[in-house]
C-alpha cells in the first residue's frame, strides 16, 4: 500500500469515527426528552408535525443511505447511525400520539340548577 492510500484510508477512518459518533450522540440525545414523556406522561408541549417533518427526512437519508451500501458498497456507518435515529424519532412520535389528549372543550354545565335560556 502506497503512502497515498494509506493516508486516503486514514481520512476515510477518522470520517467513519465521526459518523458513528455523531449519529451516537444525535440518537442519545433523544433519550432525555423520552425519558421526560414517559416520566410526566405528558406531551403538552411538543409539537407533532415537528417531529413528523422529522422523521420524514431521516426516511429520506435512509433511503440514500441504503442506496449507498447497495450500490457504492459505501456508508455503512451512515445508515448504521441513521437507522437508530429514524427508529427514535418514531418512538418519539408515537409517545406524542399516545399520550396526546384533546382539548377540553368548555361545555355549559347543564346539570345546573339554572334553567337554560
Amino acid at each position: 500500500m502506497d503512502g497515498h492510500n494509506s493516508a486516503k484510508g486514514s481520512k476515510m477512518s477518522f470520517l467513519y469515527a465521526l459518523q458513528i459518533i455523531g449519529g451516537c450522540i444525535m440518537v442519545i440525545g433523544y433519550f432525555p426528552q423520552i425519558r421526560q414523556i414517559l416520566k410526566t406522561r405528558s406531551v403538552r408541549d411538543l409539537n407533532i408535525k415537528t417531529f413528523i417533518s422529522i422523521t420524514i427526512g431521516i426516511a429520506m437519508m435512509e433511503t440514500y443511505a441504503i442506496g449507498l451500501v447497495i450500490h457504492d458498497h459505501t456508508g455503512g456507518a451512515f445508515l448504521i447511525t441513521n437507522s437508530l435515529a429514524l427508529a427514535v424519532n418514531v418512538l418519539v412520535v408515537g409517545l406524542i400520539a399516545f399520550f396526546s389528549k384533546p382539548e377540553a372543550v368548555d361545555q355549559p354545565d347543564l346539570t345546573a340548577d339554572e334553567p337554560v335560556a
